[in-house]
C-alpha cells in the first residue's frame, strides 16, 4: 500500500491532490519516524511486525475470545474507510456494539501487559476514520491476547490534536526528506537497509 491520491480544499477554496497514508503507518511512526518516509517514497513494501499481527485464521477466534469478556457482539468486519481531510486510509477489522453502543476492536498479539502507544493511536485513527465515513463510534478498544485485557481508547481533544499533529508530520516528511532520528532501535528494524542511518 503506496497511499492513494484525494482531492483537497484549502481555506482559499483551491482544491490540490493529498496523499493519504495507510493507518497503519501511524502504529510504525512510533517505532520511527523515518518509516513512514522510507515506505511511501520507495517501492518498498510496508513490512509487518513480527508479533504484532494475528494470523489471519486465528483473528475471529480472538474477537470471540475478546466478546466475551466485553459482552458485545460483532456489527461489521473489514469496513474500508477513509478520509480526505484525516488524509488517511484503512480497514478497520471489527465494529462492535456493547452496551447499546459501537466501538472499534483492535486485536493484538503482544508480549505487553500495559498498552503500546502506537496501538493507542492507530486505534484512535480508526475510531476517527469510523466517524468521517457516518459510523458513529463512541471510541475503540484494544484486546491483548497474551494478557487477556482489555484497553478502552477514548477520543479527547489532546489524544485528537497529537494524532493530527503525527499526521500532518507524516505528510510533511514526504516532502521534505527524511526525518532525521537518532535512536536504538536501528538494529532491530526491517527497513535499515533502505535508511542511511
Amino acid at each position: 500500500m503506496k497511499g492513494v491520491f484525494g482531492y483537497m480544499e484549502n481555506t482559499r477554496g483551491q482544491r490540490y491532490y493529498r496523499r493519504l497514508i495507510p493507518v497503519t503507518l501511524i502504529k510504525e511512526f512510533f517505532f520511527c519516524p523515518r518509516i513512514p518516509y522510507i515506505v511511501l517514497s520507495t517501492n518498498y513494501p510496508q513490512m509487518p511486525f513480527e508479533y504484532v499481527e494475528i494470523a489471519k485464521e486465528l483473528e475471529d477466534e480472538v474477537i470471540r475470545e475478546a466478546l466475551e469478556i466485553i459482552g458485545g457482539e460483532i456489527v461489521a468486519r473489514k469496513i474500508e474507510v477513509s478520509s480526505h481531510r484525516l488524509g488517511l486510509y484503512g480497514i478497520i477489522d471489527c465494529i462492535v456494539k456493547v452496551g447499546g453502543m459501537l466501538y472499534v476492536l483492535e486485536v493484538k498479539d503482544v508480549p505487553h501487559e500495559n498498552l503500546m502507544i502506537s496501538h493507542k493511536f492507530q486505534t484512535l485513527a480508526y475510531v476517527l476514520l469510523a466517524k468521517e465515513t457516518g459510523i458513529n463510534v463512541r471510541g475503540g478498544m484494544i484486546y491483548y491476547k497474551r494478557a487477556r485485557k482489555i484497553f478502552h481508547i477514548k477520543p479527547s481533544k489532546d489524544s485528537v490534536k497529537t494524532l493530527l499533529r503525527i499526521i500532518e508530520y507524516i505528510h510533511k516528511s514526504i516532502k521534505l526528506g527524511m526525518p532525521t532520528i537518532y535512536g536504538k532501535k536501528c538494529a532491530t528494524c526491517s527497513y535499515r537497509h533502505l535508511c542511511d542511518r
